[in-house]
């Protein structure tokens, strides 16, 4: 563990030359900077079988992610280097559905892969971060988030669209707070598509 209040989750199964990629892409010059962890590929099993195919999870943990803490009411950005499943708008809307805030969180691979470890490592470092532990719910519910927007982009043929269609039902079911009934759901599904 590092002194510094700088964090840096890494794939466990990373060897040292893809490492050395991922580390170069999150901008980590030396990681001794940071207080580095580790997300397992049996933790991404764990979280996410349930929800998305043995193929996309695959049969390592490589995605890893730099959170940075920022500013109360910032919000969440994401940006995305080498990850081809879940994009940028995906991990956004799942973060905010496991109750993350106020994050800035750069996710990378050392080449083009699913980036599916990268969710439970975001979780995972918020908590050791912030020192905040998320509702498990919450964060099972994000999990299974990243399956359906997946299925909504087939739908839709773009995974942002579906990203988008998924956060304004989000709000719209937000908004209806102790009057939501599955169907208001439904009318205010009709009425976003």
């Amino acid at each position: 563990k590092a002194d510094s209040e700088a964090y840096l989750v890494l794939g466990k199964d990373l060897n040292a030359n893809e490492k050395a990629t991922v580390l170069k892409l999150l901008g980590v010059e030396n990681e001794n900077d940071y207080n580095v962890s580790y997300v397992t590929h049996d933790e991404e099993k764990k979280y996410l079988s349930s929800y998305i195919s043995a193929s996309q999870i695959g049969s390592r943990a490589l995605s890893s992610v730099l959170p940075e803490q920022m500013d109360t009411n910032a919000g969440i950005t994401v940006e995305t280097k080498n990850i081809t499943y879940v994009t940028e708008k995906m991990y956004q809307n799942a973060l905010i559905t496991a109750g993350v805030k106020d994050v800035k969180l750069t996710v990378a691979g050392p080449f083009k892969i699913s980036g599916t470890a990268a969710l439970v490592a975001a979780t995972k470092s918020y908590e050791i971060m912030t020192g905040k532990t998320l509702n498990n719910n919450a964060v099972d519910t994000a999990n299974n988030e990243l399956s359906v927007t997946s299925d909504v982009a087939k739908e839709t043929g773009s995974k942002d669209d579906a990203a988008d269609l998924v956060a304004a039902l989000k709000q719209n079911v937000a908004s209806m707070g102790d009057d939501y009934t599955r169907e208001k759901g439904k009318e205010a599904l009709k009425e976003i598509l």
